[in-house]
């Protein structure tokens, strides 16, 4: 008899099963097919709303969860390697400008010492000019004359620029009239 209440038992346990699987379990599948169908007749994207219904439970919203982490580390990354390659866009015009300012030093040495050169030769000049001033001063005025005639201009007139008024003035009387006023406005003109 213990078999005969088991095996009873067994059987109202698989019609319980039975009952359960035919009355909720398939009409509700059937419901979910038939919302699905109608969904995507009517427009609607059946899928997304899954995704989003399926977002807001936790243990499966994780994997969504870790896919936006992982866009967002896309991103991020994305952002570094922009940041990175200004940084090295700025690095390079870093460069140039030191490039460039290297240049205009040297330039400006360059110059300076043209600038330099440049003293170095007026000072000379002007030595020059006092030594043939002082020359003259001692020579005749018909002799500084006729030299002072045959140099070249603008040393001419720096000699005469130099001269005592008395001894510049000998030397003019001594030089033909044309000459003598050529170099006469040409000192007006200095």
């Amino acid at each position: 008899m213990g078999d005969y209440m088991s095996v009873e038992h067994e059987v109202k346990q698989a019609k319980k099963f039975q009952w359960f699987l035919f009355a909720i379990i398939v009409p509700l599948i059937f419901a979910i097919i038939l919302t699905f169908i109608i969904s995507s007749v009517a427009g609607v994207d059946v899928w997304q709303k899954v995704q989003d219904v399926g977002s807001k439970i936790p243990f499966i919203a994780s994997d969504s969860d870790d896919e936006q982490e992982e866009t967002e580390l896309g991103h991020y990354e994305a952002a570094i390697k922009d940041r990175e390659a200004d940084i090295d866009d700025l690095q390079t015009q870093l460069k140039k400008k030191d490039d460039q300012i290297q240049e205009l030093e040297e330039q400006i040495q360059e110059y300076e010492s043209q600038i330099n050169e440049l003293n170095d030769h007026q000072i000379y000049q002007e030595e020059s000019v006092k030594k043939l001033t002082n020359s003259f001063k001692e020579m005749e005025p018909e002799k500084a004359a006729d030299i002072i005639v045959e140099m070249e201009s603008n040393h001419a007139v720096q000699v005469l620029a130099q001269l005592p008024d008395d001894t510049r003035g000998s030397i003019l009387s001594a030089m033909e009239a044309e000459d003598a006023a050529s170099f006469t406005n040409e000192l007006f003109n200095q």
